[in-house]
């Protein structure tokens, strides 16, 4: 490879997902322009991983940028052959404050702003592919969106048509994004300098982290279940679970092989499991240490406790019960993925929040 196709550019480089990203890829002796929103907040781990890869050739440049401020991405994404857009909010639980001010325009602005930027000139002589993070929420929001008994798993083709503003808007705000994606990457570009989209929509992406003070929803979700949240109870939830490093492993396949990774969608999704699955995966190791649930509530009852634990009507109505399956052989066989037993991502998680002490563990 050339100097310019071993330079790339990842956004939110300090993010849980991002930071894998850039660790694998300074291993493998790329040049990385990563962005941060403060290069002297959250990016101590980010210099370690510069430092420990060294001796491979591996070099980082961290750029400040805003996802709200068009412009600021175009010095980073300069002579890149790719760029890889992880940056965007994710918090599960809901926050004070506009919705649309919080995660949308965040989300969507942000990967317009990316985007543009990967259309300019300068950008222009050397990118050959944008891999975009979305969510397997922009594949679908409510679980019964489609019944997977009677039409199948979901896949690809599909997207999320339940979700809105006002019901589950960090799902909403990753459907607008991808979609925005989409429109900008189908901007005319000057003949034989074109570049192409990946978008890769992984499930609730658990596993270790590079640094602790990830902020991510899956850091809450995990902490519902190990502080003892649900110890009388779980309610019946399939979750679509994939491990992190597989995650970032799916975007540098994306980015680096065009020859066998079409543009397109790829869900990457481990396994499906249940919250009583996770906790019966705990158990062995923590089930004496920790508050795990060991049945399953019935849905009625979320009815009752629903408004005062965070659970609306619609969440109880459409997912809980509700089955749920996701295809993820395109990830399979176009991104060669071997995805990591859920088991050992989620005790390695659990593992991980109890020596940091995000958990308290007996």
């Amino acid at each position: 490879m050339t100097e310019a196709e071993k330079t790339v550019c990842v956004t939110g480089a300090s993010g849980y997902i991002a930071s894998w990203i850039v660790k694998y890829l300074l291993e493998e002796g790329y040049t990385v322009h990563g962005t941060v929103r403060d290069r002297r907040r959250k990016t101590a781990h980010l210099l370690r991983l510069a430092e420990e890869s060294a001796a491979a050739g591996g070099h980082l440049e961290l750029f400040e940028a805003d996802l709200l401020k068009p412009g600021s991405f175009d010095e980073a994404v300069r002579g890149c052959s790719v760029v890889y857009h992880t940056a965007s909010p994710f918090f599960i639980a809901a926050r004070r404050g506009d919705p649309r001010k919080v995660f949308v325009e965040p989300a969507v602005e942000g990967t317009r702003n990316v985007l543009e930027a990967c259309l300019k000139p300068a950008a222009l002589e050397s990118l050959r592919r944008v891999v975009v993070t979305s969510s397997i929420v922009a594949v679908f929001g409510d679980f019964d969106q489609k019944d997977c008994r009677t039409q199948g798993a979901y896949t690809e083709a599909d997207w999320n048509t339940t979700s809105t503003l006002r019901s589950y808007p960090y799902a909403y705000s990753k459907v607008r994004a991808e979609q925005t994606a989409w429109e900008v990457a189908q901007k005319k570009q000057p003949p034989g300098r074109k570049w192409d989209l990946v978008t890769v929509l992984p499930g609730a992406v658990l596993g270790p982290s590079l640094s602790s003070t990830t902020e991510s929803g899956t850091v809450e979700l995990m902490q519902q279940l190990l502080s003892g949240q649900m110890s009388v109870g779980t309610p019946d939830i399939i979750v679509p679970v994939v491990d992190v490093r597989d995650v970032a492993r799916a975007h540098l396949r994306a980015g680096a092989d065009r020859k066998n990774v079409p543009s397109g969608r790829y869900v990457t999704v481990a396994k499906t499991v249940s919250f009583m699955d996770l906790a019966d995966m705990l158990r062995p190791e923590f089930g004496g240490k920790i508050a795990l649930p060991k049945r399953v509530l019935p849905k009625w009852l979320f009815y009752v406790i629903g408004p005062f634990v965070g659970i609306s009507g619609s969440m109880v109505r459409h997912r809980i019960g509700v089955p749920l399956q996701v295809d993820n052989r395109k990830s399979i066989r176009a991104l060669q993925l071997e995805y990591r037993p859920v088991q050992t991502t989620v005790l390695e998680h659990a593992r991980q929040m109890a020596a940091d002490g995000i958990v308290k563990v007996k």
